[in-house]
């Protein structure tokens, strides 16, 4: 048996609030983000606990801002993007944006994509999705995003950042991709360049020009004039626009080259081109890894460690790496049944062991957020799903602690655990 301990020194919560913080939480305002929208400065003054870690969460409007600006294929949203930020009223801006590629990867008229969580996740859900302009808005979407980020940096760290003495950064979703396993060393060397090209899309695509101020070369190469370019400036702009590293992590994936990639067949250079040709791979789990209750959700927590060292090593953030979700959904539904939410606790365990050993390789992990506190409304799922540490009766809003939230009470009070 061994005993993992160190949890004092990183930063640890379910969504970073107590359970009376989170209560007070209501919805607000206009459901569509139109017209005039509940003051939420009271809500502000009772957050004194969590260091104002606001989730900012656009993509609870995005169908509104889809409708309105054309998404962010449109440069306008950007623009409101950057008034928005002027507010002074946040002091820790946990994220600029919230899974960006999740709001740039929502489907046409309006239609939310199922599966969601993960870059992976959504490139799966997308395929054979075609939006307006083809593959060009998918592209165009994301680089909006990154400026729309970097500006909104821009106004915190030249307006407020002094002042407040806050952080303001990007969390990213991925899943690890691990070569897939052969016996033979040609394939092998095969998977490992795929790998690399599934970690540049799934990942480089924002974290590339964030911290190195341009896109994955692979990227330049196989997308031709379908990805967009930075001018000078803008890439000065969004090298640098983050002070920490946020991280979301699920699960992971094997991969390997795609039949088309092995046949040498050259992805489209021009809008009738899709992210998977371009991207060139095959996605694979093992038959014996454990499926979640959420269809996209696998137990690989060996996954979220090489994440942690892969980022260490590769972006060197300068305040380090927050996981700013990770969970397991099970099919929970009954308060009986939350009681003994047995496969949830197992879950923290092994991922937060899992970071434990990132640490120890030298990975500069500073906190960690388990993802839910409360069973929840999750995107297109809705709520057929439960993430959360507390079951919530979606009738009568009355909550149940589950077992697993006993445990990383006491994970925490201990600061460790014994596995």
């Amino acid at each position: 048996m061994a005993q993992i301990l160190g949890l004092a020194g990183t930063k640890t919560g379910a969504n970073g609030a107590s359970a009376s913080e989170l209560d007070q939480l209501k919805p607000s305002g206009t459901p569509l983000g139109r017209g005039k929208q509940t003051s939420s400065s009271s809500k502000q003054k009772k957050l004194t606990g969590m260091q104002r870690e606001v989730l900012e969460l656009l993509e609870s409007n995005h169908r509104a801002s889809h409708a309105l600006y054309q998404g962010f294929g449109k440069t306008s949203l950007k623009q409101k993007w950057q008034e928005r930020k002027k507010s002074p009223a946040v002091k820790w801006i946990r994220k600029s944006f919230r899974n960006p590629a999740r709001a740039a990867l929502a489907g046409e008229n309006g239609a939310l994509l199922l599966g969601a969580v993960s870059f992976r996740t959504t490139w799966a859900s997308a395929r054979g999705c075609s939006l307006q302009d083809g593959s060009t808005t998918n592209t165009l979407s994301r680089h909006n995003m990154l400026l729309a980020h970097a500006r909104a940096v821009e106004v915190y760290r030249k307006d407020f950042q002094e002042s407040q003495g806050g952080q303001i950064g990007i969390t990213l979703s991925a899943e690890w991709k691990e070569p897939g396993p052969t016996d033979d060393p040609e394939q092998q060397k095969k998977n490992i360049a795929a790998a690399e090209r599934a970690m540049a899309w799934s990942f480089g695509w924002f974290a590339e020009p964030v911290y190195y101020g341009d896109y994955p070369q692979v990227m330049k190469d196989r997308c031709g004039d379908r990805l967009p370019k930075f001018t000078e400036e803008e890439k000065k702009l969004v090298k640098g626009s983050s002070d920490f590293f946020g991280l979301n992590n699920y699960s992971s994936n094997y991969v390997k080259p795609s039949p088309e990639f092995e046949a040498g067949i050259a992805p489209p250079n021009d809008n009738t081109g899709g992210l998977e040709a371009d991207e060139g791979v095959t996605a694979y789990q093992d038959p014996s890894w454990v499926q979640t209750g959420a269809p996209w959700n696998y137990v690989t927590p060996w996954g979220l460690k090489k994440l942690c060292v892969y980022i260490h090593e590769k972006y060197h953030p300068k305040n380090g790496i927050y996981i700013t979700e990770n969970g397991s959904a099970w099919p929970d539904v009954t308060k009986e049944e939350a009681q003994q939410d047995t496969q949830r606790e197992d879950c923290y365990r092994q991922y937060i062991a899992n970071v434990h050993e990132a640490i120890t390789e030298g990975a500069d992990v500073r906190g960690y957020f388990a993802w839910s506190f409360f069973d929840n409304y999750e995107w297109s799922m809705g709520y057929g799903i439960r993430f959360g540490m507390v079951w919530v009766d979606y009738k009568t809003q009355e909550r149940v602690p589950k077992k697993s939230s006993y445990w990383y009470k006491q994970a925490i009070a201990d600061n460790g655990f014994t596995i």
